[in-house]
């Protein structure tokens, strides 16, 4: 995977450095070992979270997870679930746009708080 794929075309080039840097650091080796042993979660997985408020911060141009293919999680995740697609980011939008990001989830934090009982 690319940094194309993980930032946005217009991210700054000291963010696509820092990137490099840490991809040079982490053999291949030791992300396919990851990637193997991971227990994707499945539909039923997220199904169960249907009655917690969920927050999904994705990336508008994220081109590994794309915003298309995040529609069937919405589904499983049903009406308590909220998505956020924050503009000019891609699949590492936490690092590109780490503001954003912790508007968004202390918005919804509070939100949450204030509905609990």
């Amino acid at each position: 995977m690319g940094l194309t794929q993980i930032h946005h075309p217009a991210a700054s080039p000291e963010l696509r450095e820092w990137q490099l840097a840490i991809n040079q650091l982490t053999p291949t080796r030791v992300v396919r070992a990851l990637v193997a042993g991971m227990a994707w979660p499945t539909q039923a997985d997220f199904e169960q979270l249907r009655s917690l408020p969920v927050l999904v911060i994705q990336g508008e141009h994220d081109a590994v997870t794309t915003v298309r293919g995040m529609e069937p999680l919405k589904g499983w995740l049903g009406p308590s679930a909220e998505f956020v697609v924050v503009e000019n980011a891609g699949h590492n939008v936490i690092v590109e746009r780490p503001a954003v990001v912790s508007d968004l989830m202390l918005t919804f934090a509070r939100k949450v708080l204030k509905q609990a009982p």
